[in-house]
């Protein structure tokens, strides 16, 4: 009786005797050739899912950026009117910045920053100065007004008359925000770049009120997210984020990468997030963690508020 040995699939040999040799053999490599097919279609379906949740995501960016104001689908918050403020609204962009309001931003920054970042100031000082003139910067521009024109500026406010961040008689630039569309671990997110305000306007949930303007925005353009960049060093800012506004370090954080790296870094990185994939790809899974630095954040945060508080006190009793 004839025996063979017939490779039938890559290094893999099959052992046939008889007759129906060579028809076993034929059978052995249709049935390796159809696998082989699934595994390839497999991929290939993958790679087609992959190519186009990328192309949607990148419409979602473009998208984003064709709105000339996104504070056109947000009137009603143009105007924030609370404890003892009366400010206004306008939008911007990086590279239609007059050269009073690029002057503006950089002195700001240096005030609000410079102690934060320590010696690394003079190299970030560089870096901002580069984004804050990018023209996918997007730009909220905040503008106090006396209480007594509060309503006369309210009723000149238009898209018409906003130009390069300052408002027709909309009164003094009292701070800003700085923000792009980008993704982020194939995540459509909105990231704060800079969120500045004067000291004499700080306490007054303005900053809050901001945030919350961002996220509306960010909602409304389809992201998964906000996520911003914040300073361990800038104790208050961190206790505003994650005890106040309930923002969560990221899985995209050094520390959360790496700990035994991260902890030497001086930045942690934060995110809000608003559906599932982005909250499984972007927010970090040690809850615990979390929780745990939110009380410190907020405990520390209450004590430097106290102790504000008591230094004001004395002063004015040495008055």
């Amino acid at each position: 009786m004839e025996e063979a040995k017939v490779p039938v699939h890559e290094n893999t040999i099959f052992v046939v005797s008889g007759p129906d040799l060579y028809k076993q053999a034929n059978e052995f490599s249709l049935t390796a050739l159809w696998d082989d097919h699934n595994v390839i279609s497999l991929k290939m379906a993958k790679r087609r899912e992959v190519l186009a949740k990328k192309r949607a995501n990148e419409e979602l960016i473009k998208a984003a950026y064709v709105e000339k104001d996104d504070l056109d689908y947000f009137r009603p918050f143009r105007h924030y009117d609370r404890n003892g403020l009366s400010v206004y609204l306008a939008s911007g962009r990086g590279n239609k910045l007059s050269i009073p309001v690029k002057h503006y931003i950089q002195n700001l920054l240096k005030l609000n920053m410079e102690g934060p970042y320590g010696s690394e100031w003079e190299a970030q000082e560089k870096v901002k100065r580069r984004e804050m003139v990018a023209p996918e910067a997007r730009y909220i521009f905040v503008h106090e007004v006396a209480n007594t024109n509060a309503k006369k500026t309210k009723m000149m406010l238009t898209a018409e008359n906003t130009s390069n961040g300052f408002l027709e008689n909309g009164g003094p630039l009292v701070g800003f925000v700085q923000y792009r569309f980008i993704i982020e671990e194939e995540i459509p997110v909105l990231y704060v770049y800079e969120l500045q305000l004067e000291p004499r306007v700080q306490g007054k949930e303005l900053g809050k009120f901001l945030m919350q303007l961002l996220e509306l925005i960010a909602h409304k353009n389809c992201m998964g997210a906000v996520m911003l960049t914040v300073q361990k060093a800038n104790i208050l800012a961190m206790n505003f984020y994650i005890s106040k506004l309930r923002y969560v370090i990221s899985t995209v954080s050094p520390s959360r990468i790496n700990p035994g790296i991260g902890i030497a870094k001086s930045y942690e990185i934060l995110c809000k997030t608003f559906n599932d994939e982005a909250k499984t790809i972007l927010e970090a899974v040690l809850v615990n963690d979390n929780r745990e630095m939110i009380l410190t954040f907020s405990r520390i945060g209450d004590e430097l508020e106290e102790t504000a508080r008591l230094t004001w006190l004395i002063f004015f009793r040495f008055l």
